[in-house]
């Protein structure tokens, strides 16, 4: 059948330009407006299980029951009608808001718009109470060596500008100012260029002195560490440049002993007890 127009019961024309006006398209529960675009459907969608709508970046696929969003930008605007909604309060008891305040610590969910609430639970933890300051670490590379070395006992080699370790050093000669044996946390042994010195544990002056003095002419050794002050307490072997000295010091720097002179003459340095028992 060809027709050049097709006529209302008025009488008026249903076509705009050849084509069927807007207006007169009625397709049930879908409503298409010509003038705007908009398609209005006020029906259901019933999808069989292998079927799918492809809508360029929103793919519905019925048979796996799935609607995926393959836009790079795409969103999901749910407006009031959000399926996931959250809720705050102070308490566990609520009362209940849905924008958190500065009070709240407690959080209930809901993922059916509102029809029912999940149990709450704490989401904002208490402040402790203030620990006492530490002290401020000095961060250096040379701490920090230092620490790694020690707790590992240098077990590898290592070199830098002013330092050197390995756990075993091999050679003709050393040289060096001070040459200490131990770690020097306990009891330990020191040498420099003018003497050895032997430390006890817990005492900060030398058990045992082997001194070299000025151009190696008085050389001296000394046994005690002095009852708290250096040269009380002590006794000491020194060879002076003409002879050479047994002798004790008690804790008021009283001396008493021998000298032994180059001519052959013993000096009694205090006084000598007759009647003291030796061994």
């Amino acid at each position: 059948m060809k027709a050049t127009d097709f006529l209302a019961g008025d009488g008026t024309s249903m076509m705009t330009g050849g084509k069927f006006d807007a207006k007169y398209l009625d397709l049930g529960n879908i409503q298409i407006d010509g003038e705007t675009g908009n398609i209005t459907m006020t029906g259901d969608i019933n999808m069989g299980s292998a079927s799918q709508i492809d809508l360029g970046s929103i793919i519905i696929d019925g048979e796996k029951g799935t609607i995926r969003f393959t836009g790079k930008a795409g969103s999901i605007l749910w407006g009031d009608s959000a399926p996931v909604k959250y809720q705050f309060g102070a308490s566990a008891a609520g009362p209940w808001h849905d924008t958190m305040e500065a009070e709240d610590k407690y959080r209930r969910d809901s993922l059916d718009g509102g029809a029912s609430w999940g149990e709450p639970y704490q989401f904002r933890g208490t402040d402790g109470s203030n620990g006492r300051p530490g002290s401020d670490a000095n961060v250096t590379f040379a701490n920090i060596k230092a620490a790694l070395q020690k707790a590992a006992s240098t077990e590898s080699t290592f070199i830098t500008a002013d330092e050197l370790g390995a756990p075993n050093i091999y050679g003709g000669n050393i040289y060096g100012a001070n040459i200490y044996a131990g770690d020097g946390s306990g009891s330990f042994a020191s040498m420099s260029e003018d003497g050895l010195y032997l430390y006890q544990s817990g005492i900060s002056t030398p058990k045992v002195q082997i001194i070299m003095g000025v151009k190696g002419s008085t050389p001296s050794i000394s046994l005690g560490s002095g009852s708290g002050e250096l040269g009380k307490n002590m006794f000491w072997i020194m060879k002076q440049s003409s002879y050479t000295s047994l002798l004790y010091t008690d804790n008021n720097f009283k001396q008493s002993g021998f000298n032994f002179r180059e001519d052959g003459v013993i000096e009694v340095v205090g006084s000598l007890n007759a009647t003291a028992v030796f061994g």
